[in-house]
């Protein structure tokens, strides 16, 4: 018996290392029968508990019906902690991670079905709840994406493999206002009656009404409740949330440590630092720690902290439009945005019209840029206010229950 688990085990990492071979096994899983009220939910291909996906997995854990929701991770830690506390998920190397995939339903997720199992997602339904509202230009939108804007043969090749696995369209998208909707639909090729203005899940943290059970939110449990002393001695709580793109090494360029770390000390502040997944320096940003300078891991979920927080600095991250539900002074850092638009991404907006806070490209502006914060002087309050009003036909903490509601409606239809 253990030698046949250990062989489920091999065989299900060959299928993801192997690709496209496997494609077969993508074909024979339509013929698998679905059960429609076993739904699976993933994140950040596997790799986190994060996102949209993990805070609807909370909400629907705790709707007391018939309808089981269960975590794919490929990551053992994740898998270890829902069970501790009592939630279930499983390994998608795992007997049981292969036979819930391939049994599934329902399929919700926020890149690609490869976020729980591309390969065993034939004939299951499929809900994208995507990453973030989009600042920059995605998908069919974006001219700097080869994978799906191929500029030669050698594209179309080199790429094949991973739009087969990407491109296989949801049938489903959550969305966060009727002009994000109009986005998604040109950027994904999606069918518009397929595409509902609900809100995103992981906001539902920022209002006092959400139903979703706190007792999961927090991944470091010990250094949450750090971040939460220090706010209640009365300290400024701030985040720094870059996005990823080749020039990110220019900020330990531009930006002092310890001429910073003396600035927070006197202005009674924290700053918690979060590079973005796809970071090349994901470890020189995690190594961060300074008596008010602290780093948490690129895999950790942002959003428990984003919701103690009092000012948001970031630069492209479509984090901040979430960050306008909060309606807290924002902070942009900018300083290679004439490289990053000509070489990484393109807008689908004038950056000056659509990011309303301070703008600082040095380390003496962004210290004057805090100390207005800090000081009340908030100047861009009219200004989120009007973003926010286009970017979110929702503004309540009953994203969750919208989508779930929903899901079970197309499940019956279908």
């Amino acid at each position: 018996m253990i030698y046949k688990i250990e062989a489920i085990e091999v065989i299900g990492k060959i299928i993801e290392k192997l690709g496209i071979l496997f494609l077969p096994i993508y074909w024979l899983s339509f013929l698998v029968p679905r059960n429609k009220k076993i739904w699976v939910c993933g994140s950040t291909f596997g790799k986190s508990f994060s996102g949209n996906p993990k805070y609807f997995y909370m909400y629907a854990n705790q709707v007391k019906d018939d309808i089981r929701v269960i975590w794919i991770s490929r990551d053992d830690k994740i898998i270890k902690e829902l069970d501790e506390k009592g939630y279930e998920g499983y390994n998608i190397n795992s007997i049981k991670g292969l036979f819930y995939c391939i049994r599934a339903g329902v399929y919700v997720f926020d890149h690609y079905s490869k976020d729980i199992s591309f390969w065993l997602s034939g004939g299951a339904i499929k809900v994208n709840l995507w990453h973030g509202i989009p600042l920059k230009k995605i998908h069919r939108d974006n001219k700097f994406d080869r994978v799906r804007n191929p500029k030669s043969i050698k594209d179309k090749v080199k790429w094949i493999f991973r739009r087969i696995q990407n491109e296989k369209s949801s049938h489903y998208y959550a969305v966060t206002s009727e002009y994000i909707k109009d986005l998604h639909i040109r950027a994904f090729a999606a069918l518009k009656e397929n595409v509902f203005v609900f809100g995103y899940a992981r906001n539902d943290i920022f209002f006092s009404n959400s139903k979703i059970n706190n007792n999961l939110i927090i991944n470091n449990l010990n250094f949450y409740e750090n971040i939460d002393k220090f706010q209640k001695e009365g300290k400024k709580i701030i985040i720094y949330m870059p996005t990823h793109r080749a020039s990110d090494n220019q900020f330990f360029e531009i930006i002092d440590l310890n001429k910073l770390n003396d600035f927070l000390e006197e202005e009674n502040s924290i700053l918690i630092v979060k590079a973005h997944h796809m970071s090349e320096l994901t470890k020189q940003f995690e190594e961060i720690s300074y008596l008010n300078i602290l780093s948490i891991k690129t895999s950790e979920d942002p959003y428990p902290y984003l919701n103690i927080s009092d000012i948001l600095i970031t630069d492209y991250s479509s984090v901040y439009f979430d960050y306008l539900l909060r309606d807290k002074p924002i902070i942009f850092f900018p300083y290679d945005i004439d490289t990053y638009n000509r070489e990484t991404m393109e807008f689908y907006h004038r950056y000056e019209d659509i990011t309303p806070g301070h703008k600082v490209t040095n380390m003496k502006e962004m210290m004057d840029g805090i100390k207005d914060c800090i000081k009340n002087k908030d100047k861009y309050k009219q200004e989120r206010e009007k973003v926010r009003n286009m970017m979110f036909d929702y503004i309540d903490g009953n994203s969750c229950e919208r989508l779930y509601k929903k899901i079970i409606e197309i499940t019956k239809g279908e």
